[in-house]
């Protein structure tokens, strides 16, 4: 588009200097014929004063008529000699200036195409440089919530990095509470002298509606551990945490010890521990309310779900079957 532009101004002045130039070269021509001219009309007046003075011819006057038309008819032919080339260069001037005045019209017509273009460019110009500008700033409001969230991150990763490092001290504190539970309930087992042999031990579950309040405020595993307690008790076999765990796919064994001592601290089981690695309980006593609704409620609960969310039930029935494969028949 530039290289259009210069292209016509350049051809434009061009066009122009030549007319100059012509110009400039016909006045000087012009000069000449005029001077030659008025040399000729003086010369003529000279002769005929001259003549007037020192001749003493009686037909002077005629002689001068004579001469005078004749001067006059050279000049008249000298002026229609003048006109003709006075008007052939007029005539190519017009004609030059008529030839540039087309290519100027020409030149407009194109200029104002360019002149269009290139305000059309101008403006997608202005419109790229606002949109690389919004562009710019967005990607610079980006940068700074990216920076801020690795912020965050490395700030959650070091308090992940102390939690971690603190976990082992919180399992340890936690399976230091299990023991200490544990012996308290060793403590509890021990025959009590004031306490005659036969009174039955203290519940609190004593209505169905109790029993079902604990089960339906422990989690599924905690009603398969349950379900575990019941079956152990009717078998007469030893409940092995580690057996359990392993058939319902848990990984934290520590959970359903604690989940036996409380079981026992409300005194709906009584339990003599078997072994201590791994962790085994002989069932001794299970609250009767808990032993008849424990497999009931879990049955109960795989039905309303079996409909709904069938993965879900596929889930926990296998589970079931596996706790249940532990004691069998």
């Amino acid at each position: 588009m530039a290289g259009e532009m210069i292209d016509l101004q350049d051809r434009i002045l061009q066009d122009a200097d030549n007319v100059v130039n012509q110009s400039s070269r016909r006045p000087e021509l012009h000069l000449a014929y005029n001077f030659f001219y008025v040399t000729i009309l003086l010369g003529s007046i000279i002769v005929v004063l001259v003549s007037h003075k020192w001749t003493p011819q009686p037909k002077f006057t005629e002689y001068l008529g004579n001469a005078a038309t004749l001067a006059s008819l050279l000049l008249a032919l000298v002026a229609i000699v003048y006109s003709f080339v006075s008007s052939e260069g007029i005539s190519k001037s017009l004609g030059q200036i008529s030839s540039i005045a087309s290519a100027v019209s020409e030149s407009r017509d194109e200029v104002r195409e360019l002149i269009k273009t290139a305000k059309a460019l101008n403006d997608s110009s202005e419109e790229s440089i606002r949109l690389n500008k919004e562009t710019s700033e967005r990607i610079g409001n980006d940068l700074t919530s990216l920076g801020e969230v690795v912020t965050s991150l490395q700030s959650g990763s070091r308090d992940l990095q102390d939690t971690v490092g603190k976990l082992p001290l919180r399992l340890g504190q936690i399976e230091g509470r299990f023991d200490g539970i544990e012996q308290i309930l060793n403590e509890k087992r021990q025959p009590d002298e004031r306490r005659d042999a036969n009174q039955p031990s203290q519940s609190v579950f004593t209505t169905e509606e109790s029993v079902l309040s604990f089960l339906e405020s422990s989690s599924l595993d905690e009603n398969l551990l349950t379900i575990a307690v019941v079956l152990a008790c009717r078998s007469e076999k030893p409940l092995s945490i580690d057996d359990f765990c392993r058939s319902i796919g848990a990984s934290v064994k520590n959970k359903s010890i604690g989940f036996v001592a409380c079981m026992e601290a409300l005194g709906i089981v009584q339990t003599e521990i078997e072994s201590m690695a791994p962790r085994a309980y002989y069932i001794e006593e299970v609250n009767e309310l808990l032993s008849q609704r424990a497999t009931e409620y879990f049955q109960d609960y795989l039905q309303r779900v079996k409909s709904g969310n069938p993965d879900h039930y596929a889930k926990w029935s296998g589970k079931y079957e596996s706790v249940k494969r532990l004691f069998p028949d």
